[in-house]
């Protein structure tokens, strides 16, 4: 089933949804979590009364290769969550619930591919279960853990990574939702957040500081559309998300470049399609940016996509875009 058009109903009516326990399969066994999660469920339920609340399940560290422990094998989040299922332990919610997970450590910009790689197995494993869950990556970063660089969470790096990684994962149409590790910094350790906090000693004086990945994270999030759709062609130092609204007649592509090169692009429109020049403008952060560069487009041919650069292509077509890049 395809989830892309979940984001525009939750946009109007947002859902509350309850985790319990942390990356559980770090912590225990299949067995000791699906109990622990069955006497969780119960009180959840009896707190709730008749009005069921969403669960997710179970917020595993990895899904597909980890997590990162020597007998990982037999504590996989994908074959926990499957094992969950079959074993009828998630249908006693009474709600169809969101799977969720945590992806870390793939720090290199050409190996962000693996975020699709791990939303399409993730979807997969429920292609012959109903109804299918909704699928979340709820923590992502370059990093796990305290094991953390300035370079990559203070810099521009981690703007080209989110905006890749965002991308690709979200190019399936499977994905729900797709979270940044920590809103702001939690000192002293894990210091991963949009935000950094200043050095007051008083709680009433910290201020929030924007990191570069904030206003990558804020300029996604602003232009984006409800939409998931199809788009044909490739680049290897291009990781592009193509997004319409509703009617299909406005697009948004966030296009990520991690060449240290301009690439021209090009976008071809279907026969039959709306006019491709129409009110097209290209949105672009780059190195240092704390405001959005904004150009007018004349037309979609050989496009100047900057070097290390996050952009969003916003123009007004049908769904159906076919990219190729040159």
């Amino acid at each position: 089933p395809d989830h892309s058009k979940i984001t525009s109903e939750n946009s109007k009516n947002p859902k509350l949804y309850i985790s319990f326990i942390d990356e559980p399969n770090l912590r225990y066994s299949l067995k000791d979590y699906a109990q622990r999660l069955v006497s969780l469920l119960a009180v959840q339920a009896h707190t709730a009364g008749a009005e069921k609340l969403p669960v997710i399940v179970p917020e595993s560290s990895m899904f597909m290769d980890g997590p990162t422990l020597s007998d990982n094998a037999s504590h996989k989040g994908g074959e926990w969550t499957k094992s969950l299922f079959e074993s009828g332990v998630i249908k006693k919610t009474g709600v169809p619930p969101m799977v969720a997970w945590h992806e870390w450590v793939h720090r290199d910009l050409n190996s962000t591919d693996y975020y699709e790689d791990a939303v399409n197995y993730a979807a997969s494993l429920f292609s012959n279960m109903g109804p299918a869950p909704l699928l979340s990556i709820t923590q992502t970063n370059i990093s796990s853990g305290s094991d953390t660089s300035t370079y990559d969470q203070d810099s521009f790096y981690a703007s080209l990574w989110l905006a890749s990684a965002f991308a690709r994962a979200a190019k399936t149409g499977k994905l729900h939702a797709f979270g940044w590790f920590m809103f702001t910094d939690e000192l002293p350790k894990h210091q991963k957040g949009l935000f950094a906090l200043s050095s007051a000693q008083r709680l009433e004086d910290i201020t929030l500081i924007p990191k570069p990945v904030y206003y990558a994270f804020k300029m996604i999030l602003d232009n984006k559309l409800d939409n998931v759709t199809k788009i044909s062609g490739d680049h290897g130092d291009l990781a592009i998300l193509a997004t319409t609204d509703t009617p299909g007649t406005h697009m948004a592509l966030v296009i990520a470049n991690a060449a240290n090169r301009t690439v021209k692009t090009s976008f071809t429109i279907p026969k039959g399609a709306a006019n491709s020049t129409m009110n097209a403008e290209l949105l672009t952060l780059q190195e240092g940016d704390t405001t959005v560069r904004r150009k007018k487009l004349d037309s979609l041919t050989d496009i100047p996509i900057s070097p290390c650069s996050v952009n969003i292509l916003k123009t007004t077509v049908s769904a159906g875009v076919a990219a190729v890049s040159n």
